[in-house]
C-alpha cells in the first residue's frame, strides 16, 4: 500500500507517510500511487517540486546520496534518492475543536482499511496539505 498513519494521544491522524523510507527501488514506491493536488508523488523530480511548491524552507542531504526538502509552512516534507522522490511525509494540524467526523480508531482499523475508506469518510479524505488519502 506504501501508507502508513500515525495518531496524536487523542486518537486523531496526525502525520501521514507515504511511500518506502528505504529508498528508491523499495516496494511501497510503486505501491503508493498518491500525489498533492499539486501532482507531486513517487519518482517526481526534485525540479516538479520547487515549481510546484518554489524552494524549500529547508534542506539536508543525507547518507546514501538521499535529500531532503522540507516544507515548514506546509507540513510536507519529501525524500529524495538520485534526485526522485521515494518518501512524503504531512503533517496534519488540528484545530482545538477537532471534527469528529474525521476521528479514526486505529487500534481496530489498520493502514489498508483507512485508506480504503478514507479514514472514515465517506469521500476520499484530502488533507489541508493537497495530499488525497
Amino acid at each position: 500500500m506504501g501508507l502508513a498513519v500515525m495518531p496524536s494521544a487523542d486518537g486523531l491522524v496526525q502525520i501521514v507517510m507515504c511511500g518506502d523510507v528505504t529508498g528508491i527501488d523499495g516496494p511501497f514506491v510503486k505501491a503508493f500511487t498518491g500525489r498533492t493536488k499539486e501532482g507531486i508523488g513517487m519518482n517526481s523530480t526534485r525540479a516538479d517540486i520547487v515549481r510546484a511548491y518554489g524552494e524549500p524552507t529547508s534542506s539536508e542531504v543525507m547518507r546514501g546520496g538521499q535529500e531532503s526538502l522540507k516544507y515548514q509552512p506546509l507540513g510536507i516534507t519529501f525524500t529524495l534518492q538520485g534526485g526522485k522522490v521515494h518518501h512524503m511525509i504531512v503533517r496534519l494540524q488540528h484545530s482545538p475543536q477537532p471534527d469528529p467526523s474525521i476521528q479514526v480508531d486505529l487500534a481496530s482499523r489498520t493502514s489498508r482499511e483507512i485508506a480504503q475508506r478514507g479514514a472514515g469518510i465517506t469521500a476520499p479524505y484530502r488533507s489541508p496539505r493537497g495530499l488525497q488519502v
